[in-house]
């Protein structure tokens, strides 16, 4: 069997992975799908949770982005059907412009109700404010 790897220790089976995703409060995202093979960065800045996604040659309206079940963030593309130029004899073609369909559960310290979506020159940045309610509350002890 595979060895998998979850945050720096080594899991032997995947019931351990499901487990330890399952149980560990300080995961702040888990990928629905294996294994990203999209180029995404994953990261939290400024008390945020942000996502960049290379979508170079993409549109605004080619990207669908939802919020699915309250708390899974779906990003995808599907390509749609196109003839390809007869006239064009192709020497070299390497541009990807495959469909993908990526998803993600996202913790509830995020408030994915104010998630903000913008693209600049091919990246599409999707940006997760951390939630007021999921900060930590202070109890003073009575005397």
């Amino acid at each position: 069997m595979t060895e998998l790897t979850l945050a720096n220790k080594c899991l032997d089976d995947a019931f351990e992975v499901l487990y330890k995703n399952f149980f560990d409060l300080r995961t702040n995202f888990t990928p629905i799908t294996k294994e990203l093979d999209y180029p995404v960065d994953i990261y939290e800045k400024n008390n945020n949770l942000i996502f960049d996604m290379a979508v170079v040659g993409l549109n605004e309206d080619d990207i669908d982005i939802k919020i699915e079940h309250g708390n899974m963030l779906r990003v995808s593309y599907l390509t749609k059907e196109s003839h390809e130029d007869s006239t064009i004899k192709y020497l070299h073609k390497s541009i990807a412009r495959r469909k993908f369909n990526l998803g993600w559960k996202i913790s509830s310290k995020y408030d994915l109700t104010k998630l903000a979506a913008s693209m600049n020159k091919g990246l599409l940045t999707i940006t997760i404010p951390f939630s007021k309610e999921a900060e930590p509350i202070k109890i003073n002890i009575n005397k």
